[in-house]
């Protein structure tokens, strides 16, 4: 896999444009920001941002965002797709949101079952026709 990890204002900045449209933000306490923008087919714009944060601070962002938060979570196929891999720990925390119907950009943040750790947000758009 890899990872663009430019300077660390870089990647914050790159983060929060990604971010934006979603209304997801990244944490105040996030640290060690790295963005991987590696095409992904079929998703169009896929990117995936991995950080370090306070998870109760991005479980609140995921809320204010208006995403499905889901305990406890399995990850199903497509959800591990677009997460490129990544390790999910038992019990974590996964939010989602899907805008227009399934039609525009989506977004999938799985956060670890622990005060502080690694937190993932895949953002990606789903082929035409689906």
């Amino acid at each position: 896999m890899t990872m663009d990890s430019p300077a660390p204002g870089d990647a914050s900045s790159l983060a929060a444009s990604l971010f934006a449209p979603l209304d997801l933000s990244l944490p105040a306490s996030a640290d060690g920001i790295a963005v991987d923008q590696t095409p992904l087919e079929p998703f169009a714009g896929a990117s995936l941002t991995s950080f370090t944060a306070d998870t109760e601070e991005m479980k609140s962002i995921c809320v204010s965002a208006g995403s499905m938060v889901a305990p406890n979570a399995e990850i199903v196929a497509q959800d591990a797709k677009v997460l490129r891999g990544v390790g999910i720990e038992p019990g974590s925390t996964l939010c989602s949101k899907d805008t227009d119907s399934g039609r525009g950009p989506a977004f999938r943040v799985v956060i670890p079952p622990k005060d502080s750790g690694k937190i993932h947000v895949a953002i990606y758009q789903l082929p035409a026709g689906r």
